[in-house]
């Protein structure tokens, strides 16, 4: 099994703070954290260094892509978020930059 995530946060959030969420939904859904495979965020979380601690611990790429490149995946989502795209250009940062991904 290999698992690519996506994932938004806010401006500073700590690598700690992203690291529970990941152990936590892993474990809700009985996957096991080696299969994460890579992670990709919004090009506007390109300097978090949250987000940049958290795959070097995971020793995996990660990978950002601009709002025009998610904007793709848009018809896919589970969820349109109206706050998500006034802060970032698109509905779904996390769920888009997964399938981007």
């Amino acid at each position: 099994m290999q698992l690519y995530l996506g994932l938004g946060c806010r401006r500073g959030c700590p690598v700690d703070a992203l690291s529970a969420l990941l152990t936590r939904t892993l474990l809700a859904h009985d996957l096991p954290p080696g299969a994460v495979m890579g992670l990709a965020s919004i090009d506007l979380k390109r300097d978090e260094p949250g987000l940049h601690e958290l795959a070097r611990r995971l020793d995996v790429p990660l990978v950002f892509f601009s709002a025009a490149q998610l904007a793709a995946f848009e018809q896919r989502l589970s969820h349109r978020s109206a706050v998500a795209y006034q802060h970032s250009g698109c509905y779904g940062v996390a769920e888009s930059a997964a399938l981007a991904l």
